[in-house]
């Protein structure tokens, strides 16, 4: 797992195997990492929301943009349009639109130059996943000023009206909160114009060799050295047609190589592993064609075999070779018998070689990917079998080895941008009890990816209204905790069905439900299990899921740090029409339907927070008024005894904290309710 220290941020754990994973590699005694990934690998599971506040610890299962890494991707940015980007960037500065639109083609630098214009404009990125298809895809999100807000919808087709309705009311909130969004989109996506006055920019790829000497400057800390090195691989033909995105990642293979990770030590030297790391594809190519007849079948499959378990015993790869044989109608070759020809001539004879622990590796750096993706390029074939048989071996074998599989079988899917074979992964793993922890990563993971998600989004509705089983169930109740601290709207559509079937998704709920930044989200989907007579009703809901949302907004009501709910500081925070609504529709909600020593423990919790001459006091006496009331027209009777739950509740808050005075007389007064010494006569 690779660990990565930010400016000025705590320790943060990656997704073990995701692209941002393999971004990260620690370096020095200080552990300053370099970021060895493209850009849009680290941003695609790089969802940043600092206001969620985690704890280091708990940063598992997403990886997070520190600023380390937009600093990384706005140094290394390469201008192609130097006046549309700065008129870009003119528009997301403070008094100015707020909101751009990025168009480009994968690998033209569309999402470096998105990241590069909010940093320029002073902003801290934060890239926000949303599915087109939910009715509020921006649910949760309340802009906060100094934020720059990244949305990519490439891959997505075309975008619903209601979604593009959305993101006009989104920027503008932006705009108009001192933050900015820009939108990542493909060439075609924008027919109509959502976001009035929004600038508009068409990424003009800027020139190869500029963009690897930046690259390579900003990875080798030595610009001067890098734009040789640019130069000299541009003259050996390396850059030709290559995309920015093609010239970064020939930066990165030449910085593995620089830095003294290969042998030789000449220019030319250099020069040549160079070429063969970037085009080793060729020498794969060669080797399979000459890998022929019964002996050479063999050799092929357990290089494949290698590829897939590489690093593990050298006795378990050749175990595995053996069962993908038979996977494949291969006859198996004896290798460690008194027939065969031995351990290690297998191993040379497939480039690979054994450590001196026992573990298999192959003798150049990056060898597995390659053949993985020569075997999935040339033999379509036998794809569904090495699927089948790697899932199955990561059942057999389980633990780290079933993560490292999984980890190796995702990034092949990535590279070969196919989303149905991580599905059909996902299938053949989410039954399993002893891989929950590896299908829960793998499929957070995938689930913020911008082409996987929306194949595995709609495979993870389905189990959720109707779990094949228990196992099931919990898989996609840990999997919505996971990607719900990114996708809060996404998990909960999912969570709504789970929760009427599996005791886990409330686990899952309570678990969101540790994140301040989500508490808007989680309330309005507790409002809406609710239902009835709430200020929007949605409907009938069921009963399991309405007492469902009751015990979710339960907690939210009192959840919060320095003796103040979040719901409440957020809302003293700024408060509006929106927050207001919330809050008022919280308290019907509570009033209404929670146990009454909820309600008043949820009441302690604000007026201890308005207490000793603390601002908030009129807000907290105005929602509570709104909720008594409720709608206009309310049914008196309604009115009355939520007047009187209220009035018990205050009354014994104010027994136990020993609050009297003018200032909770004045409380009752506002409220409508008795004096405390009319009441207490009453009930005398």
């Amino acid at each position: 797992m690779a660990v990565a220290a930010g400016s000025g941020e705590e320790i943060v754990r990656i997704v073990p195997g995701s692209p941002l994973d393999e971004a990260l590699a620690v370096e020095g005694d200080g552990g300053r990492s370099s970021v060895r990934d493209g850009v849009e690998g680290v941003l695609w599971c790089a969802l940043m929301m600092e206001d969620v506040r985690l704890a280091p610890s708990e940063r598992v299962g997403l990886g997070w943009l520190l600023r380390e890494h937009q600093e990384f991707v706005a140094a290394s940015f390469v201008v192609g349009d130097g006046p549309g980007f700065a008129a870009l960037c003119s528009g997301l500065r403070e008094g100015e639109r707020g909101c751009g639109i990025v168009v480009g083609r994968p690998g033209e630098g569309r999402t470096g130059t998105a990241v590069a214009a909010l940093t320029r404009a002073g902003l801290t990125v934060r890239p926000l996943m949303v599915d087109i298809d939910e009715d509020d895809p921006f649910q949760g999100v309340w802009p906060e000023a100094g934020r720059g807000y990244l949305v990519d919808v490439s891959g997505a087709g075309p975008l619903p009206d209601g979604f593009l309705r959305a993101l006009g009311d989104f920027a503008s909130a932006a705009a108009h909160g001192g933050a900015a969004l820009v939108v990542i989109a493909d060439p075609g996506q924008w027919d109509a114009d959502p976001v009035p006055g929004a600038a508009h920019l068409r990424v003009r790829p800027p020139g190869p060799r500029e963009v690897l000497a930046a690259h390579l400057g900003c990875l080798s800390g030595d610009r001067y050295r890098a734009a040789r090195w640019a130069r000299e691989l541009d003259g050996y033909g390396l850059l030709r047609g290559a995309t920015p995105a093609e010239a970064a990642a020939l930066a990165r293979t030449a910085h593995g190589v620089l830095r003294g990770r290969e042998r030789g030590s000449g220019d030319r030297e250099r020069l040549a592993l160079i070429r063969e790391r970037y085009l080793g594809g060729g020498e794969i190519a060669s080797w399979f064609a000459a890998a022929t007849g019964s002996e050479g079948v063999w050799h092929r499959v357990v290089v494949v075999a290698l590829a897939v378990l590489e690093g593990e015993p050298v006795q378990t790869a050749l175990a595995g070779a053996r069962g993908l044989a038979e996977e494949w109608g291969v006859v198996p070759r004896e290798t460690d018998g008194i027939d065969g020809i031995g351990i290690g001539p297998t191993l040379e004879r497939v480039g690979a070689r054994r450590t001196g622990t026992g573990e298999v590796f192959f003798e150049r750096e990056g060898h597995a990917d390659r053949v993985l993706d020569h075997l999935w390029a040339e033999h379509p074939g036998v794809r569904a079998g090495l699927t089948r048989w790697a899932a199955e071996e990561a059942v057999r074998r389980g633990g780290g080895t079933a993560h490292r599989i999984g980890a190796r079988l995702f990034s092949l899917f990535e590279r070969c941008d196919d989303p149905r074979a991580l599905v059909g992964l996902f299938d053949a793993w989410v039954g399993e009890p002893d891989l929950v922890d590896v299908v829960v990563s793998l499929a957070s993971a995938a689930l913020v990816h911008p082409r996987f998600a929306r194949p595995l989004r709609e495979r993870l509705y389905e189990e959720a209204r109707a779990p094949a089983s228990v196992i099931t169930a919990r898989v996609v109740a840990r999997v919505c905790a996971e990607y719900g601290k990114a996708d809060p709207a996404g998990a909960l559509t999912r969570l709504k069905w789970l929760v009427e079937v599996d005791e886990d998704a409330e686990a899952a709920l309570r678990d969101l439900a540790r994140y301040e930044g989500l508490h808007p989200a989680l309330t309005r989907a507790a409002l809406g299990w609710i239902g009835g007579a709430l200020p929007w009703n949605t409907g009938a809901t069921s009963p399991v899921r309405a007492d469902a949302g009751v015990r979710l907004l339960e907690g939210l009501m009192t959840a919060g740090d320095d003796m103040t709910p979040v719901l409440l500081a957020r809302h003293l925070r700024g408060p509006d029409e929106e927050s207001e609504r919330l809050v008022g529709a919280a308290w019907y909600a509570l009033l209404e339907f929670g146990a009454h020593e909820r309600v008043r423990g949820a009441l302690a919790s604000w007026m201890r927070a308005t207490s000793a001459g603390r601002e908030g006091f009129d807000e907290v006496v105005y929602a509570l008024g709104c909720a008594v009331a409720g709608l206009a027209d309310a049914d008196p009777d309604a009115v009355a005894r939520r007047a009187a739950r209220l009035d018990r509740a205050l009354t014994e808050v104010c027994a136990r904290e020993g609050w009297e005075g003018p200032r909770y007389a004045r409380m009752r007064e506002l409220l409508g309710l008795a004096p405390e010494e009319d009441r207490t006569a009453s009930v005398s």
